[in-house]
């Protein structure tokens, strides 16, 4: 592994990205469960009758069914997503500012010359 070596910018981005999937995961829980939570509560709170507080706990478990369902596609996208546009964008920025100084280089030669030129006549 001698020959393998990273800049400090790619440690940062593995150390964000496993940081990421963590952080996903549990943004993902959140998305998917919280609602369900919620729909209980409210549902408990506005129940006037006996028939709609029975109704409360099935579809509670319903929706928890559901999210269980959900929760890992939700946890994929969330956490893996994310990860993988970052890493594009950021290769993509690097590229973009070589391109740029590739080409101010070829230009700005010129222009790094006369101003010497100019500072030495003076």
């Amino acid at each position: 592994m001698q020959g393998f070596r990273l800049n400090w910018w790619q440690r940062i981005g593995i150390l964000m990205s496993v940081l990421w999937v963590f952080f996903g995961a549990l943004v993902a829980v959140g998305n998917v469960f919280n609602p369900v939570y919620s729909r209980f509560s409210v549902c408990i709170k506005v129940s006037r009758t006996n028939e709609e507080f029975v109704k409360c706990p099935k579809d509670f478990s319903e929706g928890i069914r559901a999210a269980r369902a959900a929760w890992p596609q939700t946890a994929a996208l969330v956490g893996l997503a994310p990860i993988a546009i970052a890493w594009l964008c950021a290769y993509a920025l690097i590229a973009i500012v070589r391109w740029v100084r590739a080409g101010f280089s070829e230009v700005g030669g010129g222009l790094r010359r006369r101003r010497r030129t100019v500072h030495t006549q003076r």
